[in-house]
């Protein structure tokens, strides 16, 4: 009887962690490659550049956090703009043999298009696999019909800081991005 008991709390304990996804959770990116701001803001602010991206947080306990848009970086840090056609996207994720189930939908579109309101309450369902460290994904980003396959690294991984501006967990729906400032205010 003992026995029983302990291999029901063996599998009960081995259910709960399958529940609650581990090993994908967290921050990570996918851009083009990086292009020089021009000579004008160099010149003013140092150095800095520009890509197109997404960001996606796999956050604790399957909340899915996802945006599109441009990632603008200097020698340390980079963040999303709130500008350039900012896509904003809500769901959920949870892992299921071996790769990663994703339902997620259009939440925030910075620029409308003809069926943004159906988008907006269609859920879109990809799968996600890990290889080699990194995070292969079938995105697909409404109006587009198509999917686009990105290879996404962690910001764990990555050699410049990246913000989770606007993809932050335990932040509700609302159909608008958060009001996170771009700069850090200087104390004078």
């Amino acid at each position: 009887m003992r026995l029983l008991a302990f291999a029901i709390s063996v599998l009960l304990a081995s259910a709960s962690q399958a529940a609650t996804p581990q090993g994908y959770a967290g921050l990570w990116s996918w851009h083009y490659p990086w292009t020089s701001a021009p000579a004008e803001i160099v010149k003013d602010s140092g150095p800095s550049w520009y890509a197109s991206g997404l960001l996606l947080n796999l956050c604790e306990g399957g909340q899915l956090r996802m945006a599109t848009g441009v990632l603008y970086r200097d020698t340390s840090l980079a963040n999303l703009g709130s500008s350039d056609g900012l896509q904003v996207y809500e769901g959920e994720w949870s892992e299921e043999a071996g790769s990663i189930k994703a339902t997620y939908h259009l939440s925030f579109s910075e620029i409308g298009f003809t069926g943004m309101e159906l988008a907006m309450r269609t859920p879109i369902v990809e799968r996600l696999s890990l290889e080699n460290g990194k995070l292969v994904f079938s995105f697909r980003s409404p109006p587009e019909t198509g999917a686009r396959t990105l290879t996404l690294t962690s910001a764990a991984d990555a050699t410049i800081k990246v913000e989770d501006r606007f993809v932050e967990c335990g932040r509700k729906e609302s159909g608008e991005p958060p009001n996170k400032p771009l700069e850090r205010t200087r104390e004078e």
